[in-house]
């Protein structure tokens, strides 16, 4: 009988030649279980670590099924290419008979692997060791002919119609508020009419506690609650009516702080509305403005059931440590176990923080990061970022991506409320790559929501404004205004702007397309990460037609900015209150 051959090794090396000296990390397996891991950054006053471990024989089980399952033996290791003057990979692998060695360059993009003489082998690589970006979240691979980019506000109003008006088996609102103009009535009855057609059609609505019960019309008195009541009365079986109160409000400060003022300290804020297996994920509420000239960023997935799932799952999770609206109660009625602003505070962020944990590591587990990607895919990474629950998936996956921009690439960053944390303002200014393109696009004073409104939040753009001259002012100082860094400011006349989101592109693109960008709530604020509920998705993609919606997308944004530099704020239409400095150190986080 034939002895079969059970040999496994694997070796696999990173490192380039940077400014701090020789930088790598390289991890060995050998055939008796050992594990030897040395990791050397080199950066400030880092050191070399080195570690030797013995691993479970379950372990290399596992790595042995990687392998496999991802071809790599079956691929020529003499046409990869070459390694470069400042950086190389290595990896040799012993699986049975079988062996594979080499050397080759740092691999910077897709692009880059299409064009190589070895694109398979190098895209299957590609992915087992760039594929950081399924470290944040469950990884779903999804058709790109599945992709529709929503430009106008009027559109993502009407895709959002005909997917309630035609839903069958179920709706899920995911919002801050509802509005109450003719265009959310337009969506009550179309709703109605879905319910009324599919008695086993069920909808879910979650809205912010404090948002969705502040009076929008004083005169008839009318609320995001209001407007769904008829429907909770009628179809009381089918309409469960949701309401998240922030536990980072309570005791006395719950009881004085006035409307508006009070939602500083925490909201619902995730954008995600499903009707069946599709979905629409944006920065928009449901408001009168967003389906007419606030401009936001909208994209329809149609058929992922999967990915519908998963947030289906986050939203029910949080419904059930939510307040519900029921047939004859008027006042919300609290789910869960602990009380947000009453009971055991901590014990319901705890209790939150595990049930979140739990439910994305299972999506992990079920949806890993995949061994390949064709072209006519799309990997989607969402990632949840609530960080009163400890949950900073979102937080962590833009301080890596900041931090390991790809060689002379472009980064395009979108916020609606310019108030970027200190931990993002570190890697865009102090620890950006010299080779690196840095674009920023925020709202102007007058594209400001809040620009002309009432009371204290009146003068909110003059805060956001002068965080931009502080930004601009150390960006210029940094790189002596030669434009590694630029901002612009959205203007459009009698439109308001709400859009975030970033696109990335790399060199040597042929079409120039970006590579990743990313869509969601988030505005890359303290507020966001610290106090909110938020929501977006990465999305990585070599197929070129979707990648140039993605690229058309973010040319209609940025057509409507005008530069800024730090003579802009010179002018004496932007000088701020004597106060303004001041009072966005106090309240930074709560903007």
């Amino acid at each position: 009988m034939t002895e079969i051959n059970d040999d496994f090794y694997l070796r696999y090396y990173v490192g380039h030649r940077g400014k701090f000296g020789h930088e790598f990390l390289e991890f060995e397996f050998r055939p008796d279980g050992k594990l030897r891991y040395a990791n050397n950054s080199n950066y400030k006053k880092d050191t070399l670590i080195r570690k030797e471990v013995y691993v479970n024989r379950t372990v290399i089980e596992e790595l042995k099924r990687m392998v496999n399952e991802s071809d790599v033996m079956k691929e020529d290791d003499a046409v990869w290419p070459p390694q470069d003057r400042t950086g190389r990979q290595e990896l040799e692998i012993v699986l049975g008979d079988e062996h594979i060695s080499f050397t080759t360059a740092k691999i910077g993009s897709l692009i880059d692997i299409n064009n190589s003489r070895d694109p398979d082998g190098l895209r299957c690589f590609y992915y087992l060791n760039f594929g950081w970006i399924s470290n944040y979240g469950p990884s779903f691979v999804i058709p790109a002919s599945s992709f529709d980019v929503l430009h106008e506000p009027c559109d993502f109003f009407q895709e959002l119609n005909k997917l309630v008006a035609n839903a069958k088996n179920r709706i899920y609102i995911s919002s801050l508020y509802f509005g109450t103009d003719p265009y959310e009535y337009k969506l009550i009855d179309s709703i109605r009419t879905a319910l009324d057609k599919n008695p086993s059609l069920r909808l879910v609505v979650l809205f912010d506690h404090l948002r969705g019960l502040r009076i929008d019309n004083h005169k008839e008195k009318t609320t995001s609650k209001t407007m769904f009541l008829p429907l909770i009365e009628q179809y009381s079986s089918q309409v469960d009516f949701y309401l998240f109160h922030t536990p980072l409000l309570y005791g006395f400060l719950r009881q004085i702080l006035p409307t508006r003022i009070n939602e500083s300290w925490g909201v619902q804020h995730m954008k995600i509305y499903i009707a069946d297996n599709n979905l629409i994920i944006s920065g928009a509420n449901l408001n009168k403005t967003y389906f007419d000239n606030r401009q936001d960023r909208y994209l329809k997935l149609n058929n992922c059931s999967n990915l519908c799932k998963f947030f289906i799952d986050i939203i029910e999770l949080i419904a059930k440590q939510s307040f519900k609206i029921e047939k004859n109660h008027d006042k919300p009625i609290f789910m869960g176990t602990h009380h947000p602003y009453k009971g055991d505070n901590n014990q319901y962020r705890l209790e939150v923080e595990k049930n979140l944990s739990s439910l994305i590591q299972t999506y992990q587990i079920d949806y890993p990061k995949p061994i390949s990607l064709s072209n006519d895919q799309a990997l989607i990474v969402p990632l949840i970022q609530m960080g009163l629950f400890n949950i900073n998936n979102d937080r962590d996956f833009n301080i890596y991506l900041y931090s390991h921009l790809p060689y002379k690439s472009k980064l395009y960053l979108a916020t609606s409320y310019f108030n970027i944390t200190e931990e993002y303002e570190k890697e865009l200014i102090d620890n950006k790559r010299k080779d690196t393109i840095i674009s920023l696009l925020t709202a102007s004073p007058q594209a400001n929501g809040f620009y002309g409104s009432r009371g204290i939040s009146r003068y909110v753009p003059d805060g956001y404004s002068e965080n931009e001259r502080e930004f601009i002012e150390r960006a210029e100082k940094k790189y002596s205004n030669d434009g590694q860094i630029q901002m612009y400011e959205y203007y459009r006349p009698q439109w308001t702007y709400h859009a975030k989101g970033l696109w990335l592109y790399e060199e040597n693109q042929n079409n120039n397309y970006p590579i990743l960008t990313c869509i969601g709530s988030p505005n890359f604020g303290a507020r966001s990460i610290k106090r909110d509920l938020e929501a977006q998705l990465a999305i990585i993609t070599n197929n070129e037609e979707l990648r140039a919606k993605f690229h058309r997308e973010r040319i209609r944004l940025f057509q409507y900015g005008t530069l800024v530099t730090s003579d802009t704020f010179k002018q004496l239409s932007r000088a701020p209150p004597f106060w303004g400095p001041l009072f966005m150190k106090i309240f930074r986080n709560f903007f």
